[in-house]
């Protein structure tokens, strides 16, 4: 039984719920099947996904069936229909369901009784899966081979801090294809089989009475458990290892930087800068050791997290299960647990390896001069102009060419050349400053070797001795590097309230619509809340500011759209619940064209795309329900991309379409990524650079898109730590390059 205190009632229904949650469709379980990889959907839901995976891959294979959140697949010759039905979950959701009808007070009816007089229920059989009324729960009380049977009163029920969930031992299934009871199990295939299969499709197998092998494989069940723990342990001693090491590197990171300051100050002035070029040097080989040991920490917390997995599920099984149900998953879980006990444990880092540093020489042997002959005002930088837009973490070379006053060139090296960049960095609330690496060539030229650490605006400064080269300092736009992003904590929660949609205004404040129907605007740079816009929301949801700054929101359930100033204050509000043009059935995103500023907002149940002028007027719309191109499954998020371009997340088709401003169709994206569909994409925005971010809902990842549509990088993980998502909605992205993410179930917003 899923025991909970009168207190924790309502935690607990909830937690119970979550657990018995399809990750596809959002509701109970219908007919739950356990796949190899021991995840579980709907029968409907593992269906629908498979054919559209099937007309993504262009082939007809029914007996293929894979796993939405992982992508695992196996074969079966029946296809989802041969699965064997998780009968512990099925109970669950069974008695689940009757605990939520008494928790709302709902009128039940005898289910064994004629329709006609059925009488009220008052007691619940676990065993027949039944509601019963005074008259058959007397029955149940007489009849000798009902009296086995587990009753109990909807008074008690609905009184008590638990919920019985495992039928009595003598609860009888029967063979779906042979309509007898099963007895058998069958030790070849590993699966509970009738008498007539013995005869039949077992014929020649060696098999054995449930109650006598039951015994045997809950040992091996238990045995694996064990190991499994013992598995556990290894990594967990490993990743201390690990993560000692760390530690050890950041020590003497300290100890080496604090011997690097005392050399420093031995030094004479002219020696400076030779002792930063060399501290930027140690701190060069500190990250590269960094970088190989945290992967290894990574890769020790992803196996940690599948094992726990399996052992949750173990335990669940073992508390949860009859004999039966426990057999009919036997074969599945044997082969994850051998699967996750064959793993190779990641401990193999290099400690000593790791732990070498750079030794600090006992002086700098050569002094850097100033030649009397180089003339900073007319040096120059070579290729400036070409290096105006790179990459954040991908290196560039400027090469400085030194002339003397008359602006000759100089051919011999010698001079002192630094180099300095400067960047506003949001996140640590202040400039990092840092000295590229400069090699003198020894013929009059200098590399400046640049490898941008953070996105957004940075200022590069060239110097010979103390004054600037020509056209020093100058500016660099740096994309953010998507393929490797990197994930912080939570910059801000609301009490009580889950995040729907997000809106970045041009001062670096961003609204998030909530379910307390709200409007929270917070400062991104001190993660504070600054003001809150309220309004007679139903819900607010997505949400988009215009060139003039003004914030456009949509309300999914009121079916309506408001308009605001950046103050709060309530300029617009138009439609209402309907199918005519202007009218809505959930609106689910809002974009607003940057030259013509009409506002553009996706009809959820209409399967359309409205226009409206700048004051509300309806102008036009476009599109159906439909898989070809132009229709729409549930359109959600919309956004304008770098061209002008309308990107729409079309749900349930698993991608983005793209149309002009007349809704006239031009491409699709997602549908050909080489990491798989898109599923449910439900938000997305695009950067300066013209890439996509997409928050995909059914499988709680975020996905970065190039231009053209191609996968930069995907995050796939659920959870509800520093970086996993549970159903994440809203997205936005800054002028810096960073991204926000509504993290709904977790009810947080997180940046990356």
């Amino acid at each position: 039984s899923i025991q909970f205190s009168a207190m924790a009632a309502n935690k607990a229904l909830d937690k119970v719920r979550e657990e018995l949650t399809c990750a596809v469709c959002q509701d109970l379980y219908n007919i739950p099947k356990t796949l190899p990889c021991l995840h579980t959907f709907c029968a409907t839901c593992l269906k629908e996904f498979g054919q559209a995976r099937a007309k993504h891959r262009k082939d007809s294979n029914q007996k293929l069936v894979e796993c939405p959140t992982c992508r695992g697949s196996t074969e079966n010759e029946n296809g989802v229909d041969g699965i064997i039905t998780n009968f512990v979950y099925a109970n669950l959701v069974d008695h689940l369901k009757i605990h939520m009808q008494l928790e709302l007070d709902d009128v039940m009816t005898c289910g064994k009784c004629s329709e006609s007089i059925a009488a009220p229920a008052v007691a619940f059989c676990y065993d027949c899966s039944c509601l019963l009324c005074e008259f058959c729960h007397k029955m149940h009380e007489r009849v000798k081979d009902l009296q086995s049977h587990k009753c109990c009163s909807l008074k008690e029920i609905k009184g008590a801090s638990q919920i019985p969930v495992k039928p009595s031992a003598q609860a009888v299934l029967l063979c779906q294809k042979h309509n007898t009871e099963l007895k058998w199990f069958c030790l070849k295939c590993e699966v509970v089989i009738c008498g007539d299969c013995t005869v039949r499709d077992h014929k020649d197998h060696s098999f054995e009475f449930i109650r006598d092998i039951v015994t045997v494989e809950k040992g091996t069940m238990q045995n694996q458990l064990v190991n499994l723990e013992e598995k556990l342990t290894t990594m967990n001693v490993s990743s201390v290892k690990v993560q000692s090491c760390k530690e050890m590197l950041e020590l003497l990171h300290a100890e080496k930087s604090d011997q690097i300051e005392k050399i420093k100050e031995r030094c004479i002035e002219k020696i400076e800068q030779q002792a930063k070029d060399l501290q930027s040097q140690v701190d060069a080989h500190f990250q590269d050791k960094l970088k190989q040991v945290e992967p290894h920490i990574k890769g020790l917390y992803l196996d940690q997290q599948q094992i726990t997995g399996a052992m949750d599920f173990i335990r669940t099984t073992l508390a949860n299960a009859t004999d039966i149900q426990l057999l009919t998953c036997t074969k599945d879980l044997k082969a994850r647990c051998e699967s996750l006990l064959s793993m190779e444990t990641k401990n193999d880092v290099d400690i000593q390896s790791t732990l070498q540093v750079i030794e600090i020489p006992d002086c700098i042997k050569q002094m850097a001069r100033l030649s009397e002959k180089t003339y900073a005002p007319m040096s120059t930088i070579e290729g400036l102009v070409a290096k105006k837009s790179i990459t954040q973490g991908e290196e560039t070379v400027l090469k400085v060419q030194a002339t003397d006053n008359a602006g000759n060139i100089v051919y011999h090296g010698g001079s002192l050349c630094t180099a300095q960049v400067t960047c506003q960095v949001r996140t640590l609330g202040k400039d990092d400053k840092y000295q590229p690496d400069v090699v003198d060539n020894q013929n009059g030229t200098y590399s400046v070797h640049y490898v941008p650490r953070y996105p957004g605006r940075n200022k590069v400064t060239i110097k010979f001795g103390d004054v600037n080269v020509k056209d020093s300092p100058f500016e660099v736009d740096v994309a953010r590097n998507y393929s490797d992003v990197k994930l912080e904590p939570a910059i801000f929660t609301i009490s009580n309230a889950s995040p729907w949609g997000l809106a970045m205004f041009a001062d670096h404040t961003m609204a998030v619509s909530a379910s307390d129907n709200k409007v929270h605007v917070i400062d991104v740079s001190t993660n504070e809340e600054v003001r809150v816009i309220q309004s007679n929301f139903s819900r607010p949801y997505a949400m988009a500011v215009d060139t003039y700054g003004d914030l456009w929101v949509s309300d999914r359930e009121a079916h309506n759209v408001h308009k605001f100033k950046p103050n709060g204050e309530k300029l617009l509000q138009f439609g209402n619940k309907g199918v005519i043009g202007g009218q809505f059935m959930h609106p689910r995103g809002i974009a607003i064209h940057p030259v013509s500023h009409q506002v553009y907002v996706s009809d959820m149940k209409n399967n359309r795309i409205q226009i409206f002028s700048p004051e509300g007027t309806y102008i036009n719309q476009f599109g159906s329900r439909g898989e070809e191109e132009g229709r729409f499954n549930l359109p959600a998020g919309i956004c304008f991309n770098r061209n002008d371009q309308l990107v729409v997340c079309d749900d349930h088709n698993c991608r983005l379409q793209v149309f002009d401003a007349n809704g006239k169709y031009v491409n699709m994206l997602g549908t050909s990524a080489k990491k798989g569909l898109l599923c449910s994409p439900i938000a997305v925005s695009c950067d300066m650079y013209g890439r996509y971010i997409v928050t995909e809902f059914g499988s709680h990842s975020i996905s970065f898109l190039d231009p053209g549509g191609g996968i930069l990088n995907s995050i796939r993980t659920v959870g509800n730590g520093c970086g996993p998502f549970v159903h994440p909605r809203g997205v936005t992205v800054d002028s810096y390059g960073y991204v926000y993410v509504a993290d709904n179930e977790n009810m947080r917003i997180v940046r990356f």
